[in-house]
């Protein structure tokens, strides 16, 4: 595997939020249950998802060995919400590689629900084949780490420590901290500042480790927070995860982490529109190959 040494700087920006902290201590667990209740109420309301669409496979016409990729983390990770494959955001990183010239093997180990502890054993799962290990790990988490009343000083030691196995193994980590919660608009207030405040706490726990560790953290709430939250279409209908358009969004905020990870160089805008998963909504899917 090439050498891959994280660039700098790369917590800025991890935390977001800032107001509403006075409010943490007051609603304490209720709040969290309360979050949690809205969530499942929303998920009724609508036809449920019944699972990811399936984006495992090859991408890309290139010659020489593929780029492994595996995607790791919670539904975020796996594409839930997504209604074709090509929408998930395995399946859009994978494809903008392939645009950039190289060719990916892609894996999608990620589970609905998952929440940092869970992180072990897809890991385990991703290095079992020796001879076929990952390349590199692009993990979303943290969600459910909120959701379920997880402390962000636990959450981040188990991201942490499944970030240092990665690494030991040789594999290139890019980490999407977690989302913004407080741009759920079916929270009412006070109970979405509450999950902001607590979402910004996860993130900067988050980020720390993952630098610590030798990933890349991406910081999704500070960079999407306001989109998600101001855009009913970044939603699918169960109003909770992320729609087609808002994983293309997604998937922007982490390319320059994975370009780099995948040791491409970042490319003109003005020649790059057709890698660029927000410019085109077919974009970023590559050739998927039998």
């Amino acid at each position: 595997m090439v050498s891959w040494t994280p660039p700098r700087g790369v917590t800025r920006g991890a935390a977001y939020g800032g107001g509403g902290l006075g409010m943490v201590g007051t609603l304490g667990a209720l709040g969290y249950a309360l979050i949690k209740l809205e969530a499942k109420l929303a998920r009724r309301a609508v036809p449920p998802i019944t699972a990811a669409p399936v984006a495992d496979g090859r991408y890309g016409n290139s010659d020489g060995i593929p780029l492994r990729l595996v995607m790791l983390g919670d539904s975020g990770a796996a594409g839930f919400g997504a209604e074709t494959p090509a929408e998930t955001p395995g399946a859009l990183l994978a494809g903008v590689l392939a645009e950039a010239g190289r060719s990916v093997t892609l894996e999608v180990l990620a589970v609905t629900g998952a929440r940092s502890a869970d992180l072990d054993g897809q890991i385990t799962l991703a290095l079992a084949d020796r001879r076929a290990r990952p390349d590199m790990a692009v993990v979303l988490i943290g969600a459910n780490d909120v959701t379920h009343w997880n402390p962000p000083r636990r959450a981040a030691a188990d991201l942490t420590a499944a970030v240092t196995r990665l690494r030991g193994a040789g594999v290139r980590v890019v980490v999407a901290t977690c989302p913004d919660l407080g741009a759920l608009g079916f929270v009412p207030q006070p109970l979405r500042a509450f999950g902001k405040v607590k979402s910004a706490q996860m993130a900067a726990a988050q980020a720390l480790g993952v630098v610590a560790a030798g990933g890349v953290p991406v910081a999704l709430g500070a960079q999407l927070g306001r989109q998600f939250g101001t855009d009913p279409a970044m939603f699918c209908p169960d109003r909770f995860h992320p729609s087609a358009k808002g994983y293309r969004a997604i998937v922007s905020a982490m390319l320059p982490a994975v370009r780099s990870a995948a040791g491409i160089s970042e490319i003109d805008p003005a020649t790059d529109a057709e890698a660029d998963p927000e410019a085109d909504p077919e974009a970023g899917r590559g050739v998927r190959l039998p």
